[in-house]
C-alpha cells in the first residue's frame, strides 16, 4: 500500500494565498487544497496521458501519477510518500490478538482483534477486548509490534 500527504496550493506553487492552480495538462482545484495535509492512500494511476509534440516524436508522459481520495494526483504534490507493508489476512488470528489498524484517510489506532468478515477487519473500540461488545470496521490492519503505531 501506497500513502503521502497531500501538499497545499502555497507548498506546491510558492505562493502565499494560492488555493488552486492549472496548465495545458492538469488542474489542482479548490477541493483538493482543503484536504491538504492528510495522509492518503494511493494507488498508481491505470492510464497514463500519452501526447505527441509537435515534431511528431511519440511521447508518454504521466500526467497524473496516483489516485487516491477521489482525485488524480502528481506525485509533486504530494509528500512524505510511503511504501507500506500490504495488510495481512488476519482471519485466522485469535480474538483479542493487539493490532494497528486504519481507514482510508491512514490514521492508525491501537485495537483488539473481534473478527475478520467481509474484507473488513472488527476491533473492539478505544482498547476494549471480548468482554465489550460493538466492533468497529476498519479497512487495513496489521499485528501490532512493541512501540509501533
Amino acid at each position: 500500500m501506497i500513502t503521502g500527504i497531500i501538499k497545499s496550493a502555497e507548498e506546491i506553487t510558492g505562493q502565499s494565498g494560492c488555493e488552486d492552480f492549472k496548465s495545458q495538462w492538469w488542474s489542482y482545484c479548490v477541493a483538493m487544497n482543503k484536504i491538504a495535509g492528510r495522509r492518503i492512500v494511493l494507488t498508481p494511476h491505470p492510464s497514463p496521458g500519452h501526447f505527441a509534440p509537435s515534431n511528431g516524436a511519440e511521447l508518454t508522459k504521466n500526467l497524473y501519477d496516483y489516485i487516491g481520495e477521489s482525485f488524480s494526483w502528481k506525485k509533486d504534490w504530494l509528500k512524505d510518500i510511503q511504501e507500506e507493508k500490504e495488510p495481512i489476512d488476519l482471519s485466522d488470528m485469535k480474538v483479542d490478538t493487539p493490532l494497528i489498524v486504519w481507514g482510508i484517510r491512514g490514521i492508525r489506532h491501537k485495537r483488539y482483534l473481534a473478527y475478520v468478515k467481509d474484507g473488513l477487519i472488527y476491533c473492539w473500540p478505544d482498547g476494549q477486548t471480548s468482554w465489550t461488545n460493538n466492533p468497529q470496521p476498519w479497512d487495513y490492519g496489521e499485528l501490532a509490534e512493541q512501540g509501533k503505531i
